[in-house]
């Protein structure tokens, strides 16, 4: 529920407001001490792979043995031929098979 009453932090001068702490001296030592910390950690075999794999030479490479391994697949598995070539001959000019292409049954 919303009322008119003015709310007291308008009247504070939150904008003027400065900082006069300081930071004590070995804050930027500390800081730093951190960060070369967690630096220090050793990436995942994972992680290594990733960027091995995910250099742009190496990019090219891989999208290339992809392609080359779905050839292989393609050529070596071929899919399952439903109709032998004499079968789907036969029932391509046969007047009298429900599946011919030119036939329509109401």
């Amino acid at each position: 529920m919303k009322t008119n009453a003015p709310d007291p932090l308008d009247e504070l001068l939150l904008s003027s407001w400065e900082v006069t702490a300081e930071a004590p001296r070995s804050f930027r030592r500390e800081v730093w001490q951190r960060v070369s910390a967690t630096e220090a950690e050793e990436p995942g075999w994972l992680a290594r792979l990733a960027w091995w794999l995910l250099r742009p030479a190496r990019e090219t490479l891989v999208v290339a043995a992809v392609v080359i391994l779905a050839i292989a697949w393609g050529v070596t598995h071929p899919p399952a031929a439903r109709l032998t070539p004499h079968e789907a001959y036969v029932q391509s000019i046969s007047p009298f098979d429900p599946n011919h292409s030119g036939t329509r049954r109401p």
